[in-house]
Formats: C-alpha cells, sequence, structure tokens
C-alpha cells in the first residue's frame, strides 16, 4: 500500500498571517505610518512625549548624558557632534535588524544659559513610510536619556513646560 504525503500548505499561510499581525501591532497611526518617513520632537508634535524638553543643566552635560543614552541602544552608532554659536548637534545612525534600513536621527542642544532646550528628528533614508519607527526612535532616545540622568543626579527632572516655552 502506497501513501500519499500531505503537503503541509498551512505552513506558509501561518508565517504570512503572522507577519501581518506583527505590522498591524507595531503600527501606532496608520495615517502616518504608511505615508511618512520622518518624526520631530518639536512644540507642535501630535505625541506629548515628543515635545522639547528643557533642562536645569549645563549643555556639555546633556550632551554627554544623551551620547551614553544612544550607547545604551544596540543598533545605534554615534556619528558626530557638531556646534554652531549656543546650539550643539549629535548625529546618530540607525540601522533596522531585519529591514536594514538605516534612520537618522538628529538631536539638538540649546544653551539657554543656565538651562538647556533639547530638540530633535529622525528621518529614513528609505522613501516609504517608516511604519511608526522614527517617532519609536525619538522616544527610545528620550526614554534612555530620563534613565541616565536619573543615575546621574538628583537634578535631573526637566524644568516645568512653562519654563519651556
Amino acid at each position: 500500500m502506497v501513501r500519499i504525503r500531505r503537503r503541509r500548505r498551512w505552513i506558509p499561510w501561518t508565517i504570512a498571517a503572522i507577519a501581518v499581525l506583527a505590522l498591524v501591532v507595531a503600527i501606532d497611526d496608520p495615517m502616518r505610518d504608511f505615508t511618512t518617513n520622518h518624526a520631530a520632537i518639536a512644540e507642535d508634535a501630535g505625541d506629548p512625549a515628543l515635545r522639547p524638553l528643557v533642562f536645569d543643566r549645563p549643555a556639555d552635560e546633556l550632551i554627554d548624558a544623551t551620547r551614553r543614552a544612544a550607547q545604551r541602544i544596540k543598533s545605534w552608532e554615534y556619528i558626530g557632534t557638531a556646534r554652531i554659536d549656543n546650539a550643539s548637534t549629535i548625529v546618530f545612525e540607525r540601522t533596522g535588524r531585519v529591514s536594514r534600513i538605516t534612520d537618522d536621527i538628529i538631536i539638538r542642544v540649546e544653551d539657554l544659559g543656565h538651562r538647556c532646550r533639547l530638540t530633535g528628528e529622525s528621518r529614513s533614508r528609505s522613501r516609504l513610510g517608516d511604519l511608526g519607527q522614527n517617532p519609536r526612535n525619538l522616544r527610545r532616545i528620550l526614554a534612555e536619556l530620563a534613565v541616565v540622568l536619573e543615575n546621574d543626579s538628583p537634578y535631573a527632572r526637566p524644568a516645568s513646560d512653562a519654563l519651556a516655552r
């Protein structure tokens, strides 16, 4: 008697379903994530977590803390720092583990005297939508920066929002 082996046709469908599910879970804002390949820490940001922060600490300390925060993130590479007048720009690159798409993350620290204002942006080199990766990059660096600053000193908390404007 000859046995006929049944092909496992459900395996490719299962893999496709898992991939679609992972994509749906990763997307925060479908209208933005499929059409936009950049995000910014700015006053008019729709996400309150992506608004500029003002810190009661010297600019050099904040720049150093930002570099240390980025070192804690896998797949991020420090590119360099440039200083023009009272503002410093710190540049990082992030390369996706699976997609291998590179994102440029630029953090700006503006020296306001005894305070510093932190803004920034993240931009994909791909012309396609970023599927929400650039806002995640900015939220991630801000979260890591908060951890680094919390470990550094008791003066780590951002100044009040009224002072940020």
